[in-house]
């Protein structure tokens, strides 16, 4: 790898980093944007890891360039483009939208309409069919848990009409969240009871217009046997990725305390 002392020594203390992958005229490639430094500064630095060759560059962003300061934000990528929504800076809450051009490395906030999400961070979010899904988060009034659809072609956002009921996830932080199908399921997270974290799996339909009812996922071996459930997860992140033909759940991370036990990976059988 072709850097220097300096850039290792960065890459090692960043927390809370953008970190995606795509093609960078053909070849490859990590960009990796932003985070925490160890004193829990926000950082605006960027860089791109090409894999093949193995080769990291800087990217020069000009200092007065108007760009995203924020940590605990959504990401996701659309066309060669990398787009960040939300997040925190200090007391500041953010539900800016912005966008990052592979080809031109310019950021630029974009227009996102008329109806747009109330601002937060550390929120549940996931893609599916050119569309970002929120979920909870933590708001200036508190912990929330709606659930908000961006379609990225057309740059409008729709609110998912839920019917609440006794079935609703608790209003939580820091939950894992997928798409499978025609539902967005969300897991795990840290709840507004201190120091509980949730290990219940919901599901809801999104491919629908009329309101829908949030129902809890039975985790449970094909033969009907109990399953064996991952520990709780808190809003400090965990990895939540579906693999291959969606038929594993990976979790991967937690937080490192007394009650809680870091670095485990468990598949669940959906």
């Amino acid at each position: 790898m072709k850097c220097s002392k300096n850039f290792c020594y960065a890459i090692m203390i960043k927390m809370k980093f953008c970190a995606l992958y795509f093609s960078d005229d053909g070849k490859p490639s990590i960009f990796v944007y932003g985070g925490v430094d160890y004193k829990d500064d926000i950082l605006s630095d960027a860089y791109v890891i090409t894999l093949e060759p193995l080769f990291v560059t800087l990217i020069q962003i000009p200092l007065e360039s108007k760009k995203p300061t924020v940590k605990f934000f959504a990401q996701f990528s659309f066309n060669n483009t990398l787009y960040i929504w939300g997040g925190c800076q200090d007391s500041r809450i953010s539900n800016e939208l912005w966008s990052y051009n592979f080809s031109s490395h310019e950021w630029k906030e974009m227009d996102q309409g008329d109806l747009i999400p109330e601002g937060r961070y550390s929120m549940a979010y996931a893609t599916g069919d050119n569309r970002l899904y929120i979920f909870g988060g933590i708001s200036a009034n508190g912990l929330l848990n709606d659930l908000w659809e961006f379609d990225i072609q057309t740059k409008q956002w729709r609110a998912l009409k839920i019917d609440s009921g006794a079935n609703d996830p608790e209003p939580c932080s820091g939950a894992g969240m997928f798409i499978s199908n025609e539902y967005a399921v969300v897991f795990g997270g840290d709840t507004d009871r201190e120091e509980v974290y949730t290990i219940k799996m919901f599901r809801v339909k999104i491919d629908v217009i009329s309101p829908q009812s949030w129902e809890e996922v039975k985790i449970a071996n094909l033969d009907g046997s109990e399953s064996i459930i991952p520990v709780s997860r808190s809003n400090f992140g965990h990895a939540t990725r579906v693999i291959s033909n969606e038929t594993f759940l990976y979790l991967f991370g937690v937080k490192l305390d007394v009650t809680l036990k870091g670095g485990s990976l468990q598949p669940i059988r959906k």
